[in-house]
Formats: C-alpha cells, structure tokens, sequence
C-alpha cells in the first residue's frame, strides 16, 4: 500500500523515530512517505494520493489530523504514540505499534464521528469534546506537565480526584436536542469519545459512530463514589455519573471556562452560547481486524 506518515516526534515517550516505522512499513511491503506531524504543510501531505494515512502519535496529532483529512480521503490507521492516547483508546486501538502495522491489510472499517463547535468566535471542527468545571480545570493546570508517560498521567489522575473533592458545585445550563437541562454539578463533559483526560472512561457507552456526543457530570451526592472511582484508576466498572445522549448539545451557562478538544482553553462569558452538534462529516478509520 502506499502510505502516508504522519509522524510526531515529541510525542509520549519517543516509541520509535520515524526512520524505525518507516524501515517496517517497508518490511511489510508498503511504500511510504513521512511527514511531521506539525507545521503548515499538513494539509498539503494529507491530500497526497495515498491508500491510508498513519498517524504515529497521540491526541494531539490524531485531532490536527482527523480535522483536516480532505473530503475524499483514504482510512486513518493510528499508531498511539502519546501519553494518553484517548482517541486510539476509544476506537480499540492499543498495543504494541509493530503489531498493528501487521494487522494493516486484514483490518476493519470504521468511522469517527468529526463534529462541530459553534460559539461567539465562529465555528471550528472537535473530535474529541468540551469540559467544563472541575476536571478540565485540573487539567488546564496541567497542560505544561512534564516527566514520563505514567507519572504525567499519575499526576492528571491525583489532580483530577482533589479537584473532584475540593471544587463546589455549579449552575449549569444545558439544551440537549431541545431539552433543557438545568442542574447544579461538580463538573461537565460533552464527549464524542469514551475517554478523556488520563485515560478515564468517563463514557464508556459513547458510540463513536452514531452521530450523537455524551453528555456526563457529577452531582453533590456522587462526589464521593466519583472520587473514588478516579482513585481506583478511573476505568474499573462505569462511572457514577449522569449521562444524556444528543445530537445537539448547547451550553448556556456553564463555569468560568471551558476547554474544547483539550487544546483550545476559551472565556465562558465571551464563547457561550457554545453548541456542539455531531451532525456532520466521518472520518473513515482504519480498526484492528475483527477477531474470530
């Protein structure tokens, strides 16, 4: 096949460089061409002629890559080079990326829902969510965090959990396919995938492929069981949360601020009336192959 590389050198723990994955692809019969992950000329390798597009990366990558895949582009196959690798995650793409590099030509298809976020700044592309309230907090303050893949990770969760613990509830505002939805919470999520942050599985019902986002948040009584469940690791049993399911999701009144996709911090006063709606494009991916 030919294959375009989309590759991020900083990315998690430096896995492999480039010249490794491309030495590989080789070995496995695939022409390849690389391209970093970063700059300008990103939309110009994307759209080169190609029969898949890897990306060795994390979240970041894969979201600057998912958001800019031409209309008529071949499937995404990602190698989860990053710290979290919550999109990977929530596709069921995990293990050893020589492994699944094999597993290319018997893969399967799928698709990834690639939404909308419309607020008082315009409108912009998400593939993974908006947060509000405790836990993109903490992770706002995270954002600069340095050290290995598991002690970055270590200190997101810890962070997150004394957050959870400490923060008083909010007034939130919500419209959920024309529902309102009014309540006082810890914090909110509206995801399009099952996980978020340091890898929790805030959603773990999350259908990445039905055109509809999650909503979840923590009232005052579940502070405690949420707490410790993020204490537990944060993927043991579902969360104990409230969830809502939409298409078209809209915040009226929310914290202070909110984060959109992980890498976009923005005012609550200047972007709400934000609405995430699922409504839109697919991105074609390229999943493990099913087992027997």
């Amino acid at each position: 096949m030919r294959v375009t590389l989309i590759h991020n050198t900083g990315a998690g723990d430096g896995d492999a460089s480039a010249e490794d994955i491309v030495s590989r692809l080789s070995e496995l019969g695939h022409s390849t061409d690389c391209f970093p992950g970063k700059g300008p000329k990103l939309a110009e390798a994307l759209a080169r002629p190609a029969d898949l597009i890897a990306v060795a990366g994390g979240d970041g990558t894969v979201n600057r890559v998912l958001k800019r895949l031409p209309p008529s582009s071949p499937p995404v196959a990602i190698l989860p080079f990053g710290t979290a690798n919550n999109i990977a995650l929530s596709l069921g793409i995990c293990g050893d990326w020589n492994v699944l590099a094999e597993g290319w030509r018997d893969g399967a298809a799928g698709r990834l829902d690639i939404g909308t976020v419309a607020h008082a700044d315009g409108v912009q592309s998400v593939v993974e969510g908006v947060g509000t309230g405790a836990v993109a907090a903490a992770m706002r303050r995270l954002d600069n965090m340095t050290g290995s893949s598991k002690t970055q990770l270590r200190r997101a969760r810890t962070a997150i959990v004394r957050a959870v613990r400490r923060k008083k509830v909010r007034s939130f505002l919500f419209e959920v396919d024309g529902r309102r939805v009014e309540v006082e919470a810890i914090f909110a999520e509206i995801t399009n995938i099952s996980r978020i942050g340091p890898k929790l599985n805030l959603a773990p019902s999350a259908d990445l492929d039905d055109g509809q986002a999650e909503l979840v948040y923590a009232l005052e009584h579940q502070r405690d069981a949420f707490a410790e469940w993020l204490e537990r690791g944060g993927d043991e049993g579902p969360p104990p949360l409230q969830c809502l399911r939409g298409r078209r999701i809209t915040i009226f009144h929310a914290n202070k601020r909110l984060r959109v996709d992980d890498d976009l911090d923005v005012s609550a006063a200047a972007a709400l009336p934000l609405t995430l709606d699922m409504g839109g494009r697919k991105a074609p991916i390229l999943l493990p192959p099913r087992r027997a």
